[in-house]
């Protein structure tokens, strides 16, 4: 059972339309649990309400409420998630159900280009080149770069699915998302790999020696651009990873380029990465993860976590794993889904479920269930 703490409702903000409040929107439902009252996510996370402005009237109905979530490094066992709540109002489905809606132009970048419609199903694998990008690295630069996207078994268009971006090691390549399957699951997630560029990489005398980067996150912007010209995502879980020499492809674009990193809740690097520092992303969990015995990254990987860790210590996860070389072992499996707890998109199936079960009445049994369409 995930819980989170609910601090207050109201205020100013209380006053502003929910457009007007820069915060997290979340569908949810009050409930009763004895003296207290509990706020019962989408997400599958439950709040425990302790502010009087929190009436009766707002039990048991479906809600739309603004907030902000307050990070407080590892839960550890009996902590609670902090959340400033503040709006609540019922919830008003729009006309004609959820629909899918394509994001603004050029928000991350340049083009509008799109994933053919008539391929996003459930469970679909889709593969797309990219020959605006450049040629790829791992082609040698003799192919355009591609995408690939592995679309979740519970795949709705409207739905908002959290995403996972990642870059392969070496020269790069679009096969790691079966290791991201793996570990997700079947549902829920959109999984996207992407290649290098290969006259970057060259010019930066990085292709020849096997530790290609994705600069500035130019390709990660524009594969991120045409995902959300074509499906809806969610905005709270756009995790950016990297194996090996794609690790870099995140550290080194936390120090180098302010902009690199914004559009993305964390970062997973996948034994590799570079020297960082950054105390603008200190809400956004980092995992370091490598084995004890990777002799080929350890001296870059210290030099990350050492300038991570002045600026956000709370935030920073480091896992060595005991009798590992340079690989990504099925050992890291769990620690990296541990991780992943952190974003409430993770596990919200099997919290959902859970609330199904324990819903005081058909009213809040009937929006619960709505959530898991």
């Amino acid at each position: 059972m995930k819980y989170g703490k609910l601090l207050a409702i109201g205020g100013l903000a209380a006053l502003l339309p929910l457009s007007a409040i820069q915060a997290a929107v979340w569908r949810a439902v009050a409930v009763k649990n004895g003296e207290t009252v509990e706020l019962w996510t989408s997400d599958g996370i439950r709040y425990p309400v302790s502010c009087s402005r929190f009436t009766d009237s707002l039990l048991n109905q479906e809600l739309l409420v603004a907030g902000r979530l307050i990070p407080v490094g590892p839960l550890r066992e009996g902590q609670v998630r902090r959340v400033v709540i503040t709006r609540a109002i019922p919830w008003q489905p729009p006309t004609g159900g959820v629909q899918f809606r394509p994001e603004q132009r050029n928000t991350y970048a340049k083009t509008a280009r799109t994933l053919p419609e008539t391929e996003l199903k459930p469970e679909a694998l889709l593969t797309l080149e990219l020959p605006e990008l450049g040629n790829s690295a791992s082609s040698g630069g003799s192919a355009p770069i591609k995408m690939c996207v592995s679309l979740p078994s519970d795949y709705k268009r409207a739905t908002p699915h959290p995403v996972i971006i990642h870059f392969g090691g070496g020269t790069g390549g679009t096969g790691d998302w079966q290791h991201w399957r793996r570990i997700t699951g079947p549902e829920n997630f959109i999984i996207v790999t992407a290649d290098y560029n290969h006259d970057e990489n060259e010019k930066k005398g990085l292709l020849k020696i096997g530790t290609c980067r994705d600069f500035n996150s130019k390709i990660a912007f524009h594969a991120l651009q045409i995902l959300r010209n074509s499906t809806m995502t969610d905005p709270k879980t756009v995790i950016l990873t990297g194996f090996s020499s794609g690790a870099y492809s995140i550290t080194d674009n936390l120090k180098n380029n302010p902009k690199a990193w914004q559009p993305f809740s964390g970062f997973c690097a996948i034994a590799g990465g570079s020297k960082a520092g950054s105390a603008r992303i200190a809400d956004r969990p980092t995992l370091f993860i490598i084995g004890a015995n990777d002799t080929m990254r350890h001296k870059w990987l210290d030099e990350a976590v050492d300038g991570l860790k002045r600026n956000r210590p709370e935030k920073l996860f480091v896992e060595k794993v005991p009798g590992v070389g340079h690989d990504w072992p099925e050992a890291f499996t769990p620690l990296i889904r541990k991780w992943l707890e952190n974003f409430p998109a993770y596990g919200s199936s099997a919290r959902l479920d859970a609330m199904t079960r324990e819903a005081p009445d058909d009213s809040v049994r009937t929006i619960v269930e709505s959530w898991k369409q």
